[in-house]
């Protein structure tokens, strides 16, 4: 039991385009409203505070055209922010209170907290400049995009942090940059929601197959457009399921899935028989242990922690993430050919994936916070 029922947590994000950090936070909520504790998230106004403080730099206020430019391009993202979008799927916090902050985060709002969880990129040295209590805030890194511990600055080493990343890789590169005193909490996929939604899927030659898909470079989606019209070109009997926002060619073999709700997303990523999932970096790569939870046979690029959620050649494909676009198709030509190996990864990911639960992840926090 945690030694005080009346903790206040606060979960604080540099920005409102909360991303994959999302399900992160979603999940922690949960966990720890069982526990009586009161959590609330606070993000800025606009889409990031620090692309809001570069401008506010460079662009004096008399600027008028780019301020107007700016403020307008923000409209977007606060549509969407109470409903916290997480790449294309809409996820709403139940009982956790959400505030706003314009620039910078309230000194006297943070101070009214016991811990303060920054994730979605928040910068310490942003955090230390506010003068909080260091020894409350606990600092969650999901993955490194850069290999220069300066970009953290000396900072992420003082030991009032609590750091804690979210997979053994990313673990890893903290020790190469030399960051010190973290714990791996590594995240977790709810069962109850993903799971083998559909009835057992029979040996069919229309074959559903989805792809992850998001615009940004680190997703890699130029390879996923290249290796989606290969498919389409050399299997007529194929049917293209995508997930996520921005992919752009139409085709009528080409079904695209946005702003789907949770449960959606889950009974339509079921009816698959077959998940591709091409990325460049992740700090632990959710979608593919979902997908495996959900009893469809995976191909992933060895990012994040997917290599320690599923085993090459028992539950799925493990890819180089540097493979080029024959690598994919011929992994991917093997498991459309063959129903008894979707069959047998499609059973050994229901039974792993079962053992990666949010409990456990929640479990290092609460630890933290006794």
């Amino acid at each position: 039991m945690i030694a005080r029922k009346n903790n206040r947590i606060l979960f604080l994000f540099a920005q409102n385009d909360i991303g994959g950090h999302t399900k992160f936070v979603l999940n922690m909520i949960k966990s720890f409203e069982t526990e009586n504790i009161h959590t609330e998230v606070y993000v800025p106004w606009f889409t990031h505070f620090y692309y809001t403080k570069k401008n506010r730099m460079r662009n004096s206020p008399s600027d008028v055209l780019v301020w107007i430019r700016y403020f307008l391009g923000q409209i977007k993202s606060e549509i969407g922010i109470r409903r916290f979008q997480w790449r294309g799927n809409s996820l709403k916090i139940s009982n956790a209170k959400l505030s706003r902050y314009l620039f910078y985060p309230d000194k006297a709002f943070l101070n009214t907290f016991d811990f303060i969880v920054l994730t979605g990129h928040f910068q310490l040295k942003e955090l230390i400049e506010l003068n909080i209590d260091l020894t409350k805030v606990i600092y969650v890194i999901h993955h490194l995009h850069s290999k220069k511990i300066e970009e953290f600055g000396n900072e992420i080493n003082r030991p009032e942090f609590n750091i804690v990343v979210s997979s053994t890789r990313t673990a890893g590169e903290c020790v190469q940059l030399g960051i010190k005193n973290f714990k791996v909490a590594k995240l977790g996929v709810d069962t109850s929601i993903f799971k083998p939604w559909a009835l057992q899927k029979i040996q069919t030659v229309n074959l559903k197959i989805g792809f992850f898909y998001y615009s940004n470079s680190r997703k890699n989606p130029s390879l996923i457009e290249s290796i989606i019209l290969k498919l389409i070109e050399v299997n007529s009997d194929i049917y293209i399921h995508i997930f996520g926002n921005g992919y752009k060619r139409k085709h009528d073999r080409i079904f695209i899935h946005e702003n789907l709700s949770e449960m959606k997303y889950a009974y339509e990523l079921s009816r698959l028989d077959l998940f591709i999932y091409i990325s460049k970096l992740e700090g632990f790569g959710l979608p593919p242990l979902e997908a495996m939870a959900s009893g469809v046979p995976v191909i992933s690029s060895n990012v994040g922690a997917v290599s320690e959620y599923m085993d090459h050649g028992e539950d799925g494909y493990i890819v180089s993430v540097d493979a080029e676009i024959n690598e994919w198709i011929y992994e991917i030509e093997k498991l459309i050919s063959n129903y008894d190996l979707r069959s047998k990864f499609s059973a050994n990911g229901v039974k792993k994936a079962k053992n990666w639960t949010w409990d456990k992840t929640s479990k290092i926090y609460k630890e933290l916070i006794k």
